[in-house]
Order: C-alpha cells, then structure tokens, then sequence
C-alpha cells in the first residue's frame, strides 16, 4: 500500500510556496516528516516516532539526533535510534514516554 503525504510550505528565502513529499513506507521519509511537520493535521497532535525496538522518541528527541536516526535507519542497524513507524500521542494508551528524554505523552486516568 503506497502511503504518500503532501505537504504544503513557503520558502523562508524566496517565499515561494514548496510541495514536499513523504512517502511513509520509507523509514527515512518517516523521521524526516517528523522532524519538518511535528504535528498532524487536523487535530494538532503531536507525532511520535517508533523505534525499531518499540519504543517511542518525542520530536524534540528526534530532531535533536537527527543525524544519527538517519544513518541508522539507512543501514538498518539496531541502536534503537532506527525510527520504523509513526504515531500520535492521541492513539497512545497507558503511561507512555520517551525513551531518551523521559517526556510524558500520556499517564493512566484513574
């Protein structure tokens, strides 16, 4: 199933307006979207990365090592850093956090 996303921004040089495109099936695109959108539209949730050992990196988390979830998700190594999946904290269930920076997406209501 080919998962193409769009999106929709200005140039903050030229001004002119850019169509990026993500496609989700690539585990690149995948940490690149994160990083350039950080939320889904509509709703405004934010989008959360899944690593290839389960767990989850908040945006912060990904854009500050960028480059190394890049170089890993290219060559397929098991760091932990390899992002395989997309979530929202709005699908999220449970105490859910970050695995780097300990960032609280959701707690248990009771």
């Amino acid at each position: 199933m080919e998962r193409i996303v769009e999106e929709y921004h200005q140039h903050p040089i030229t001004g002119k307006w850019i169509t990026q495109k993500y496609d989700l099936n690539n585990p690149v695109h995948m940490a690149r979207y994160i990083v350039r959108t950080k939320y889904v539209f509509p709703g405004g949730y934010e989008l959360i990365g899944i690593t290839d050992d389960g767990h989850l990196l908040c945006f912060d988390c990904i854009k500050d090592n960028y480059r190394q979830i890049i170089h890993d998700t290219k060559h397929k190594w098991g760091t932990g850093w390899q992002i395989v999946a997309i979530t929202t904290d709005e699908t999220l269930e449970g105490y859910e956090y970050c695995c780097n920076c300990d960032k609280i997406f959701t707690e248990d209501e009771e």
